[in-house]
Formats: structure tokens, C-alpha cells, sequence
């Protein structure tokens, strides 16, 4: 009997010693599971934030592409608008020194005044003065003559309205 209970001890302390290790273990793998868990979920938002980065970047890149587009485009009627500006200038110079020219070939052709050495007397310059009042006064006339007499300005073939 001796030996069965030796034999009872030693499988109770091996038993014992086994439940401790499945325990151990238990507890181990429940420890790392909960780690790897922890670092999944990590990794996640990890993942959801380089997407959110790398979504916000795809964003700005067509804004950017559209602005650079967009400065791209006005330097280029910049660019024309210059080289217009700058043809319009050469022609506009040129038209300017040619009027110099035609100015100062005019002003060397200009001939000096003719003077009037005719002297009128008083009595002439009388006679035109009352020939231009007598022409003023038969126009003036002429027009009052030529209306319908009640000052009206109608032809007085139609009724009042």
C-alpha cells in the first residue's frame, strides 16, 4: 500500500504540476492573444489614417494640378497680351516718327502768309455791313412769309386731333 499512495503522491504532484503549466500557458496565450489584438487594432487605425492622409494628398494634388493649370494658362495670355502690347508699341512708334517726319517736311514746305494790302475805306466797310443786314432781314422774311400764319408749323390739310 506503501508503494500505491507513494505511487498517488507522486501522480497528484505531477498532476498538480501539470494543471499549473496548462494554467501558465492558458494565461500566456490569453496574454499574447490580447496583445495581438491590441496591435490589429493598431495597425487598423494605423491603416485608416494613412488612407485618410493619402486621401486628403489625392485631393490637394487635383487642386493643385487645377491651380497650376490655371497659372499655367494666364501666363500664356500673359505672354500674348505682353507681345501684342509690345507689337502695338513698334507700331505705334513707328507711326509717331512718321508723322515727325510729314510734320516737320510740312512745316519746312510752309510758305509764309499772304497779307491783304487792299485798304477799305469806311464807307466800303458800311456798304457790306448793310448788305449783310438787308440779306439776314429778306431771309428772315422769306421764312416768316412761307409759314401758315397762325404759327402753328402744320400744312393745314388735316384736322385737330
Amino acid at each position: 500500500m506503501l508503494v500505491f499512495e507513494l505511487l498517488r503522491e507522486r501522480a497528484m504532484t505531477a498532476m498538480e504540476e501539470v494543471n499549473k503549466r496548462v494554467t501558465d500557458l492558458a494565461t500566456t496565450q490569453r496574454q499574447d492573444a490580447h496583445e495581438l489584438y491590441v496591435r490589429d487594432e493598431d495597425a487598423q487605425d494605423d491603416r485608416a489614417l494613412l488612407r485618410a492622409q493619402i486621401s486628403l494628398l489625392m485631393r490637394e494634388r487635383r487642386y493643385f494640378f487645377s491651380m497650376t493649370y490655371s497659372y499655367e494658362r494666364e501666363a500664356v495670355i500673359a505672354r500674348h497680351a505682353w507681345s501684342r502690347s509690345e507689337d502695338r508699341s513698334t507700331t505705334l512708334e513707328a507711326t509717331i516718327r512718321a508723322q515727325e517726319a510729314r510734320t516737320t517736311s510740312l512745316e519746312a514746305q510752309k510758305m509764309p502768309p499772304k497779307r491783304n494790302t487792299t485798304l477799305m475805306t469806311d464807307a466800303a466797310i458800311k456798304q457790306l455791313i448793310a448788305l449783310g443786314v438787308a440779306d439776314a432781314l429778306a431771309e428772315h422774311e422769306t421764312n416768316r412769309n412761307s409759314r401758315n400764319g397762325d404759327d402753328s408749323h402744320n400744312s393745314g390739310s388735316g384736322g385737330r386731333r
